[in-house]
């Protein structure tokens, strides 16, 4: 489900351009710091400015020993992972600095995804079933298929209807819940499965033919269609964009690609594009079509990974602060790109890409970059979530955190002449 479909004013609109412009700013500064000291006006400003503006992170204050934040959503809500010493994992969420975790009943689960309204959809196991659930705003928790014994919830979209793949009478069925109205999408061979769904209530996902091959398929209008393949090629499909884009991968296409998966994409779900890329790994699509990830150049399981970012024109490399290995984990529709770079066995950057720049996420003010850092997540507003190693009494711990990619007001007539 893409969360970043929340429409802009043009005030807003002006402050993400000028905020790109200055994290821009922030992505040179070092080279420029030298230039600092010049009697030129111009270049003491740009320095200043990017200096001031250096996306700075805030600590969530999430209620636990350990914490981090898998997703934001333009209204604010932010979800994710926390546990105390000893304790079992909880889900969290958090909106105005107000958290609240999920009720205690659900023996195991694992966060899946949250909405514009806050909902939250968990896989968990509750009396000895496999249960997608449903937490509401409310606090309240919903058993979406209460006479299933194994249900798994896939994706969420913002209106609150949900893909789940479920098992009935042995068989792997793909369906959809909305309110309480539950739908089987049907199949064409011995069984479906399910990855995402849009807010057009567009499905994805793979299709088990009786020849037990698999198929990538789409669900619209009612309608269950394979998306057309060469003969004798099988294919998966997971992810979807609201204009209707499915991003997916294929195994016999090309040998190119030795063991790792070919990624390909379906435009608006019809014409199949062969991403060309051997050991691409798209994991992430924006509303106008691009694509952000990683590729293995060596196509080896032990071979570094480097990010990328994959449009019409190709796939390109996405330089990284230090030159190191890393991958991309999000983008938002302004083509902000938000990931990671190794540095070391034991020491991770979080990094964020603006116009093709990549910019090193700070630390708390005043304090130097964290030793681990990574970031999940991005608004179109520039409001970007992860975790990161803070000091702590008697040590470190991992931390639910938030960077504002984008300046407020203030900070901007602040430093603007």
């Amino acid at each position: 489900m893409g969360r970043f479909r929340a429409t802009t004013s043009c005030t807003s609109a002006r402050r993400v351009v000028i905020g790109l412009l200055a994290s821009v700013l922030v992505a040179t500064s070092t080279s420029a710091t030298a230039a600092a000291t010049s009697s030129t006006a111009g270049e003491t400003s740009r320095v200043d400015l990017g200096r001031l503006l250096v996306p700075r992170l805030v600590d969530l204050g999430v209620p636990a020993a350990t914490s981090s934040a898998s997703y934001v959503t333009e209204s604010g809500f932010v979800v994710g992972t926390s546990a105390d010493h000893g304790a079992s994992p909880r889900i969290f969420r958090w909106k105005g600095g107000r958290t609240t975790f999920l009720p205690g009943d659900v023996v195991w689960h694992h966060l899946v995804d949250v909405n514009e309204r806050g909902q939250v959809l968990v896989d968990g196991s509750r009396d000895g079933r496999h249960v997608a659930l449903l937490w509401q705003p409310d606090g309240t928790v919903v058993d979406l298929f209460p006479d299933l014994e194994w249900a798994s919830g896939r994706d969420l979209n913002n209106l609150g209807v949900v893909a789940a793949g479920v098992s009935v009478d042995g068989e792997q069925r793909a369906m959809t819940w909305d309110d309480g109205r539950v739908r089987d999408l049907g199949a064409v061979g011995p069984g479906t499965d399910v990855s995402k769904v849009n807010d057009a209530g567009v499905v994805i996902g793979s299709a088990y033919l009786p020849d037990r091959s698999s198929r990538a398929y789409v669900w619209r209008d009612g309608a269950l269609s394979l998306l057309p393949v060469p003969d004798g090629v099988t294919s998966t499909a997971f992810l979807v964009n609201e204009r209707g884009d499915v991003v997916g991968s294929v195994d016999g296409l090309s040998p190119d690609h030795g063991r790792f998966p070919q990624n390909v994409v379906w435009e608006r779900g019809e014409t199949l594009r062969d991403l060309a890329t051997p050991g691409l790994s798209v994991v992430a699509l924006n509303e106008r079509g691009v694509m952000a990830g990683y590729r293995n150049r060596a196509l080896t399981e032990d071979a570094p990974h480097h990010p990328v970012v994959v449009d019409h024109r190709g796939v390109t490399d996405l330089r990284t602060p230090r030159g190191g290995p890393g991958a991309a984990t999000a983008l938002n529709d302004l083509g902000v790109v938000v990931g990671s770079e190794v540095r070391g066995t034991d020491r991770s950057q979080a990094v964020a890409w603006v116009l093709g720049f990549p910019i090193e996420l700070g630390g708390p003010t005043g304090r130097p970059l964290p030793r681990w850092s990574s970031v999940a997540d991005v608004t179109n507003r520039g409001r970007a979530v992860g975790a990161a190693e803070l000091p702590t009494d008697g040590g470190t711990s991992l931390r639910a955190v938030m960077w504002d990619l984008v300046p407020t007001k203030k900070q901007i007539e602040a430093v603007l002449p």
